[in-house]
């Protein structure tokens, strides 16, 4: 019956006593889960595919069975755990058949059990669409679109559901983030946007409202993004108005403040399509003190800084136009031959390579670590654009309001596709990416 059934998911998943289902809910998940594996396999594996996922769907019927006849003790495994051994196994297939074209780096993992719990018709209800996401060292944040924020661990288990006492009227989660360098308190603090332009910053451990923040904006909140510090914070509407706002935690009673300085009014530079903070690498760097920022608008890309004060700082002779014949609109879109095409922005920090080899005579020879300066990649369209910022010697009347001691090296990359995401991996990526894979057979 459905009591036993809702009581093996529940145990299966790890949602004792937050998830309600029926054996239908059950029935579509598989359901989904098998369109998922359909859509994905390629044509020559179908069969496959269809076949790992009929077993799963009758090993679930089954299972079902056997609980509506009082024989629950003999199911060894729940029916969304065939589901996902169903997904896995008919995945696996096609990553054989990789060997002829192109050697991804890569290993995809998808998210099987947060997809099920997503996919549930009933938990769409109670807890509404996923909208927006962050993936956080200890958490996986998942905001949806009645005003919730889903907080999963990296086991893909559900901790908590933060924002239930938040009154309707915020409307739904439009971005969340975390601090990078949290520690003591800050650790456990997440920051969300809402569609009302409101700001509140909650307790990921307890899941109360730290600080509520009614007026931040008065649109909808595009973008939330910490700085290295972790108690200041840039967020953005979709009219491209910046505020800056500073969070502070008093000593002995824990009640936290909230300071809110306007950095752009939005009429200077429109809509603000990408919000990217520099984070610091594991080096020092001049870049550190700058506190840099880069931000995409519908024309061009710029890098500002905030330095240590709260003194905005624009870069001087610095043009990051948007490149000629990618559109941000699907109204131009119509007369133009790229399709439309948003801004991507990814910081690579400053940091110092692990020792690397090269090929000598008779052997290898040990090279030293390198230094790496910071690295803006932007993606738009079918260009990618590399901004290195470089250590330059400040000059005695260098003008307060532009940034002073950097200077910046511009390159481009072109593609025959667009772009759609861009980031940077891990250096020790790069120390085995100059090793070419074998031809295949």
């Amino acid at each position: 019956d459905d009591v036993d059934l809702q009581d093996i998911l529940a145990e299966a998943e790890g949602f004792v006593g937050q998830v309600d289902v029926s054996e239908g809910d059950v029935e579509q998940v598989l359901r989904e889960l098998a369109g998922e594996i359909h859509e994905e396999v390629p044509e020559a594996d179908h069969t496959a595919a269809s076949e790992a996922t009929a077993t799963a769907t009758a090993t679930a019927a089954t299972a079902a069975a056997a609980s509506a006849t009082g024989a629950s003790a003999s199911v060894s495994s729940a029916p969304v755990e065939m589901a996902e051994t169903a997904a896995v196994s008919a995945l696996e297939a096609p990553a054989a058949a990789e060997q002829s074209g192109m050697v991804s780096v890569l290993d995809c993992a998808k998210f099987v059990r947060v997809s099920a719990f997503l996919g549930l018709e009933s938990n769409r209800r109670e807890v509404g669409l996923p909208t927006c996401i962050a993936v956080a060292n200890q958490n996986i944040l998942i905001g949806t679109s009645h005003g919730l924020v889903l907080v999963f661990d990296h086991t893909e288990n559900l901790r908590l559901i933060i924002g239930r006492n938040l009154v309707y009227e915020y409307g739904p989660v439009t971005a969340v983030d975390t601090p990078p360098f949290a520690e003591g308190p800050r650790e456990t603090w997440l920051l969300c946007g809402y569609q009302g332009g409101q700001v509140v910053l909650w307790d990921v451990l307890t899941g109360k409202a730290l600080k509520v923040i009614t007026d931040a904006h008065s649109h909808s909140v595009a973008f939330l993004r910490f700085l290295n510090d972790g108690v200041r914070v840039l967020s953005a509407d979709i009219l491209g108005v910046m505020r800056l706002h500073i969070f502070t935690t008093a000593m002995f009673f824990g009640h936290v403040s909230a300071e809110r300085i306007l950095v752009l009014n939005g009429k200077q530079t429109g809509s603000v399509l990408a919000l990217e903070p520099l984070r610091v690498g594991n080096t020092a760097h001049v870049t550190d003190a700058l506190n840099l920022f880069a931000f995409s608008t519908t024309k061009r890309t710029h890098i500002m800084g905030l330095g240590d004060g709260l003194t905005l700082r624009m870069c001087e002779n610095l043009k990051l136009l948007r490149p000629q014949g990618t559109v941000t609109d699907s109204v131009s879109a119509a007369t133009v031959a790229q399709p439309s095409a948003l801004p991507r922005l990814s910081w690579r920090p400053a940091h110092v390579s692990e020792p690397r080899t090269t090929p000598a005579y008779g052997g290898v020879r040990q090279l030293g670590r390198e230094l790496l300066d910071p690295v803006l990649a932007i993606a738009w369209g079918c260009t990618i654009t590399f901004v290195t910022v470089r250590n330059c010697p400040s000059k005695k009347n260098d003008n307060p309001a532009r940034l002073s001691g950097v200077d910046f090296k511009v390159g481009e990359y072109s593609t025959n596709a667009e772009i759609t995401n861009i980031a940077w991996l891990g250096p020790h990526v790069r120390n085995h990416a100059h090793t070419p894979p074998p031809p295949p057979p």
